[in-house]
Order: structure tokens, then sequence, then C-alpha cells
């Protein structure tokens, strides 16, 4: 496997599976743990493999909690890694799933039908949400990959989308950018991309459409995080100083800190002080405080009469 990893897996992926060991799950998740074979394709070839799932599972699950507990601004291998897992975990259907692993399940884009889509030239179809994102992500006129590369790696001055947390991150952040526009630095890997213009609105795309390029760039080239719905890009929000986003300004709205592999954590909670009315013991002594200052001040003003003016003393200036 170290000399020739690719061949390795080629040939693992050809065996009938009759032929296959039984230790042959245990092996690759072994040699991806050492970082001779690739995540992605140990993992999923022990998964095709795999006639024990409870224990695959568990230690797929295993590498998920690990990147769980680091957010998305410091983005690093293990969530690379935590992501082939989900990818392989979800290559088992649904029904065939151990018990006790419901927490990892995400939104697959191929689960998801987006019924009959006519495209620009009239040709009718009907696609799920990951194969209609493939149509207009790959479209050579108007769709992304003219600027991030055909498996997400980037082009000059554009940033790569394989391995970003700007677009695997919260779907609402990837939906304000798609849907709105964004310019100023990005730092992805620990490098930094400072694009002179602006990344374009997807003003010409639907909200559906929008959403299916969206979930197509976060379940490919080793990204797996949830589909993005029409729902979510319609509550994209908008820019307030400007047309399009600033990243500065996006990163206040949506920060890379909150993240986490399975879902963004909630926003914090501004803490209010509650008034509550005061007790009913309290409230009668105020009552019969005023009214005992009231009776005292009316007595004294009654009982005092008018002010007496019978004699009269000469003014210091008239003296």
């Amino acid at each position: 496997a170290a000399r020739d990893p690719v061949a390795v897996l080629s040939a693992i992926g050809d065996l009938p599976a009759d032929q296959v060991p039984a230790t042959l799950p245990a092996e690759l998740m072994a040699l991806a743990d050492q970082q001779q074979l690739q995540p992605a394709q140990a993992f999923e070839l022990a998964v095709r493999f795999s006639s024990d799932k409870t224990s695959l599972f568990k230690q797929l699950a295993s590498y998920v909690d690990k990147a769980q507990q680091i957010s998305y601004e410091a983005w690093s291998t293990d969530h690379t890694t935590a992501m082939a897992a989900l990818k392989a975990m979800h290559s088992v259907p649904n029904e065939n799933w151990p018990a006790g692993y419901e927490r990892y399940r995400v939104s697959r884009g191929q689960d998801i039908d987006y019924g009959e889509y006519i495209d620009e030239l009239g040709n009718k179809g009907s696609y799920t949400l990951l194969e209609l994102g493939a149509k207009i992500y790959n479209h050579e006129e108007r769709g992304c990959v003219r600027c991030h590369g055909e498996h997400g790696e980037g082009r000059e001055g554009f940033p790569p989308l394989a391995g970003s947390p700007w677009v695997t991150g919260d779907p609402l952040r990837a939906a304000s950018i798609a849907k709105y526009g964004l310019t100023g630095p990005l730092e992805i890997h620990g490098k930094t991309f400072s694009p002179e213009g602006v990344m374009e609105a997807m003003s010409h795309l639907s909200n559906g459409e929008i959403a299916a390029a969206l979930t197509y760039v976060r379940q490919n080239w080793g990204n797996y995080a949830s589909a993005v719905t029409p729902k979510q890009v319609a509550q994209a929000k908008a820019p307030t100083q400007t047309t399009f986003w600033h990243t500065e300004a996006l990163l206040s709205q949506f920060p890379l800190h909150r993240d986490r592999l399975l879902g963004p954590l909630p926003a914090p909670k501004v803490q209010i002080a509650s008034w509550s009315p005061p007790s009913s013991g309290l409230l009668i002594m105020l009552i019969v405080v005023t009214l005992v200052m009231g009776a005292i001040l009316l007595v004294t003003w009654l009982g005092g009469g008018p002010p007496n003016t019978s004699h009269n003393h000469a003014s210091p200036a008239l003296a």
C-alpha cells in the first residue's frame, strides 16, 4: 500500500465479495490510520466488504466524534477524515444502519427528488437534487466550474471548494454567498485568497437551482455535508451595506467558530433581565406606607391653617 496505494485500492475494488478475507475491512481501516491509503477510498471499500456493520460504524463514528469537537475555524485533516467516514456510513441504505447511529445521518442530495427540470435549451428531465447540481455546476458557459475547477480545486484567483469550511459549514452562509455574491479575503487551509473582483451573485438561478448546485459542492471531492434545500436558499441573508457580501461582514453573521461537522452550534442567546412584580406582602406594605404618609401630610396642612400674616416685619432693605 505504501508503494502504490492506487493499485492496491483498484485491485481490492475488483475483488468478488466471496473472495474477500474477513480481516480485510479492519486492515483497510488500519492502513488509512497509518496514512498509507486515502481514508475516503479505504472507508468505502471497508463498508462494502464488511459483514459486521455494527463494529465498523462504531469506528467510523469515532472519527466523526473527534472532528465534532473542533470548530471549522480550526479546520484540520480530522475534518477531512470525518467527512470520509460520514460518506462511507451513508453508502449503507438507511434501513441497514445499526441501531443507535441516527444522529450521524445527514440529508443526501441523491435522496431528494428535485422533480422535472427544463434547461435553457428546452430539454426536459427528472433529476434528484444532486444530479441537477452536477448539471448546473459543470455548465460550460455559466457554471461554477469556470472559476472553481472540475474537482473544486480552485483556479487562479479563485479559492478551492474541496475541503472548504466556507461551503461545508452553515448552509445559510453558503446560500447567502451564492445568492448575493462575495468579495474580500478568504483563508482556506492556511492560505489566504484575495480575489481582485467580486464573486458574482447567482441571480440567474432560482432558489431550487442554487440549492442543487450547493448540494453538489457539499457532497463531492471529499466534502460531505447536508444537502441544501430551496427553503434554506430563500432564507439567505442579504447584506445591508452593499449589494454583495464582504467576508468580514459575512463572518459576523455566520462565524466559523460556531460551525461543527453535524451542523452549526446554536447562536448565543442574549440574556435579558426579566422583571417580576413584587410579592403581595411587599405590595401591601408599600400601600400602607403611602397612605400613612399621605394622612400625615394632610393633617399637618389642615391643623396649621393658612400662614400667619398679622405681624409684618420690615424688610432689611426698608430698615
